[in-house]
């Protein structure tokens, strides 16, 4: 495991008795999704992943693979499903931008722009509260949007808290 990429969940530094310090690392394999602890002691040398950031567009899924086109090489990329978290792969739509985290010639992940545009599909004034409503997005994802709002708008949505920012 030591020549794959790992992302550092949490750590607890503490001292040993006599001896030096130590951290104690919870990590997350980037490439199979393990959680493991790991404990180094304070002069270890840890060698940081050569993550790249490739610009590319959702295209489409199957089954197995999210597929993006990149943007400078306009080569279709097929994407596993397993390398995407579920929390981005909702927020996905037909040609979004985002940034394909790449390690040795391997996606190991997408990075959602912070803000992107989604239509309006459905809004349910049956939810929600104050003068905010329920609204289902073309992803099929429920965020609150202000009573104004109705279905076939096009608005700009925080992809990682999910909330409304504003109409497009």
């Amino acid at each position: 495991d030591n020549d794959q990429p790992h992302r550092v969940i949490k750590i607890i530094q503490g001292k040993r008795g006599k001896g030096g310090g130590f951290v104690r690392a919870t990590l997350k394999s980037i490439t199979t999704g393990s959680v493991f602890e790991k404990t180094y002691s304070t002069d270890e040398i840890i060698e940081l992943a050569e993550i790249e950031k490739e610009t590319a567009q959702y295209s489409w899924n199957d089954d197995k693979n999210y597929i993006f086109l990149n943007s400078e090489t306009f080569e279709e990329m097929q994407v596993p499903k397993a390398a995407i978290e579920n929390e981005v792969a909702e927020m996905l739509v037909s040609g979004q931008e985002v940034k394909l985290n790449v390690w040795n010639k391997q996606v190991l992940g997408v990075t959602l722009p912070n803000v992107s545009e989604y239509e309006v599909l459905y809004i349910d004034p049956s939810q929600g509260a104050g003068n905010e409503t329920a609204a289902i997005i073309q992803n099929g994802v429920k965020i609150l949007v202000p009573e104004i709002i109705s279905k076939g708008m096009k608005i700009h949505v925080n992809t990682e808290l999910r909330k409304f920012i504003g109409k497009a």
